[in-house]
């Protein structure tokens, strides 16, 4: 179904202010397919009568999350992402346990030391239903100790099966049997001679599951832990720093948080520091040190400066892609102001403005080539691929050998979903610069996709050898902000879902 351009526009802009959802155009046709849907379920005739529904009907609440059970995808299995909960249940809790005895010593308090967690994007329960596990695993150390798990999603849908506790296999991948064993019931095969588990009482007991919409002003607060994973990667920028800055007043001092490993803090490093435990990343956070920090009351939380954050950020990006280019100090200050300045609209999105201080860069001198580098990069932003491969031709006739020109390009045709032109690409760079690790990264990516699963895991094993010979949080030049840590962390579990599916 054919939707209206304005009344689509408006609908979409409705479902991102309301759940902080980004779509993008690629996304457009997902949720034409959603509201199609709820029209016929509902009986609307026209596009404009089902706006007017969702925006002023007495059921608008209940239909907006009926639309976001449509557009929200929830894929997810036990222990996803092994290496956290590695750190969670060796390192984390341990650790709290010993900070929780020393409180209760310190404080005489005859009060039942009590662990708080947080699982924020909960989708169908496999995330809290984990970090339950990895708890009884080490209950025998906690005694005398109060746990308590809260999960959360926007979606009623995936809550409903996430409150019945039954997973088909696929859910179990990871789970060893141990886990298995110890933790699920086999349930009798259904008359499609499906197999199903079904969780055991005492680990479904200890989760307590409710909606939450984080675009609310107000969060629970007062949590030792908060997982929320591949969760604000979907939000617009100002949207994900609100967000984190309201699970920063969620948290206790010192508390710690688990993001996935798609998603960074680095606009936040004021307020999270990063730390490793056996390859699992998780952040802790960086006390207020003020009076009330550990208030369990709801509180508001006003998001920083936007502006202020961003441009920290891009002057960082820019040093990291100058120290790449070996150029961080031939460039005149003036020139990285200007980058930065550059990156920062970008951040914002005000790509025009960008373009426009480019060309004019360019007008000054035409040989600084990291204003070309960041022109395509705005159009591959802005999924204008023609734009960006007309530019790095340009570029390529200036100078054939540009290794960072060959990577864009690669990074044009990957848009474009042409994976041989963009595999090709990603090989030149890599041939013409070593340590292009970032190639090796995508190359890697595409042959997962091709299903050359061994070839993938070599070049994801490449890309581990190469950044772990770097501090784990050296920004990797033209990655979007990410650090050697991360990226790290993103191979590995690649390399762990290739392994599942071999």
């Amino acid at each position: 179904m054919f939707l209206q351009e304005e009344t689509k526009n408006k609908i979409k802009d409705f479902l991102s202010s309301r759940s902080g959802i980004l779509f993008r155009d690629y996304d457009l046709k997902d949720l034409e397919g959603a509201i199609s849907a709820r029209m016929e379920t509902l009986g609307n005739d026209t596009l404009f009568d089902y706006y007017e529904y969702l925006i002023s009907s007495s059921q608008k609440d209940q239909e907006l999350r009926e639309l976001l059970n449509l557009v929200t995808v929830n894929h997810t299995y036990f222990f996803r992402n092994e290496s956290q909960f590695a750190a969670l249940k060796e390192k984390v809790i341990p650790d709290l346990i010993k900070i929780k005895m020393e409180e209760l010593k310190q404080t005489g308090s005859g009060e039942k030391p009590c662990i708080r967690i947080w699982s924020a994007g909960c989708s169908t329960g496999e995330e809290p239903y984990s970090i339950a596990m990895c708890i009884l695993d080490i209950l025998e150390t906690m005694v005398g100790f109060d746990i308590e798990i809260f999960a959360t999603d926007v979606s009623s849908e995936v809550l409903d099966k996430a409150r019945r506790g039954i997973y088909g296999k696929n859910s179990l991948k990871l789970a060893d049997k141990e886990h298995i064993d110890k933790y699920f019931i086999l349930e009798p095969e259904d008359s499609d001679n499906l197999t199903y588990y079904s969780l055991r009482p005492e680990v479904k007991n200890m989760v307590r599951f409710g909606f939450q919409n984080l675009m609310d002003e107000q969060f629970p607060v007062g949590f030792d832990i908060i997982f929320c994973r591949n969760v604000v990667i979907y939000f617009e920028l100002e949207t994900m720093l609100s967000i984190m800055n309201k699970f920063y007043s969620a948290l206790m001092d010192d508390g710690y948080f688990f993001i996935g490993y798609s998603e960074s803090l680095n606009l936040l490093r004021d307020k999270f520091k990063m730390d490793i435990y056996k390859d699992g990343i998780y952040y802790r956070k960086i006390s207020e040190k003020v009076s009330g920090g550990r208030n369990r009351d709801a509180i508001k939380t006003k998001s920083e400066n936007l502006e202020e954050v961003v441009e920290g950020f891009s002057r960082d990006e820019v040093a990291a892609d100058l120290r790449f280019e070996d150029k961080e100090d031939s460039v005149k200050d003036k020139t990285k102001d200007f980058l930065t300045k550059i990156v920062k609209l970008a951040h914002l999105k005000r790509y025009n403005q960008a373009l426009t201080l480019i060309e004019q860069a360019i007008s000054w001198d035409d040989k600084v080539v990291e204003f070309y580098y960041l022109a395509i990069e705005m159009y591959l932003n802005q999924a204008k691929f023609k734009e960006a491969r007309e530019r790095i031709e340009k570029l390529l006739a200036i100078n054939s050998l540009s290794a960072t020109a060959y990577f864009l390009l690669g990074c044009a045709y990957l848009g474009e979903n042409s994976l041989g032109l963009a595999k090709e690409n990603f090989k030149k760079a890599i041939y013409l610069d070593r340590k292009f690790t970032l190639a090796n990264f995508y190359l890697a990516g595409i042959l997962k996709t091709e299903g050359e699963l061994n070839s993938a895991i070599r070049e994801y094993r490449n890309v581990i050898s190469d950044f772990s010979l770097l501090p784990s949080d050296y920004l990797i030049a033209y990655s979007g902000g990410f650090n050697a840590a991360s990226l790290i962390s993103a191979c590995k579990n690649n390399i762990e879902i290739i392994k599942l599916s071999q």
